[in-house]
């Protein structure tokens, strides 16, 4: 819907600096709404179903939303925080990999074998784009930089959110058995 929107009203959503140095905190939710062109829209909303198809059993679609929710402010936060130079950013690149990452813990939580080498793709992806750079040609079909340190951001809350739900599972079941 906010990419229906245009231009001018989409600009109201992104991720701008300049906007939230003036308080509008809602940019970091709706910027993850917003895309550079059709392009980028179709990639992510892709993305978003096939990492609903793999992982959206292990959790209520509400519990889901509040999930990508909180990835969404994950990611917005650390961008603001640790990447100064970056002054607009849109897309849901970001919360996907923390998507990911959370599934990637959900598999390892139920002994899903191959979840340790989706691991250590996700790893090796990351990695590579940190070091290399990589991008050119996401970059050509989305008609923009891509936010390599948001992809770490998404990754690094997603994991870190999945372990620390284990845990507070684990030790809700641990006190029902006593």
């Amino acid at each position: 819907v906010v990419f229906l929107l245009g231009s001018p009203l989409e600009a109201f959503f992104e991720f701008s600096r300049v906007g939230l140095e003036k308080g509008e905190y809602w940019r970091l939710i709706t910027a993850h709404f917003a895309h550079t062109n059709s392009v980028h829209l179709i990639l992510n909303l892709a993305g978003l179903f096939i990492l609903y198809l793999l992982y959206g059993e292990y959790t209520k679609p509400r519990v889901y939303a509040v999930l990508f929710l909180l990835l969404a402010l994950v990611v917005s936060c650390n961008v603001y925080l640790f990447n100064p130079e970056l002054h607009f950013y849109v897309g849901l690149s970001g919360v996907l990999h923390g998507l990911f990452a959370w599934g990637v813990v959900q598999d390892i939580t139920h002994k899903r074998k191959s979840a340790y080498l989706l691991l250590a793709g996700l790893f090796i992806k990351i990695m590579h784009e940190q070091l290399f750079n990589d991008t050119a040609f996401v970059a050509n079909l989305i008609d923009a930089r891509v936010a390599i340190d948001a992809h770490l951001y998404g990754a690094i809350g997603g994991l870190s959110i999945g372990i620390i739900l284990y845990f507070l599972d684990s030790s809700h079941k641990n006190k029902e058995r006593i």
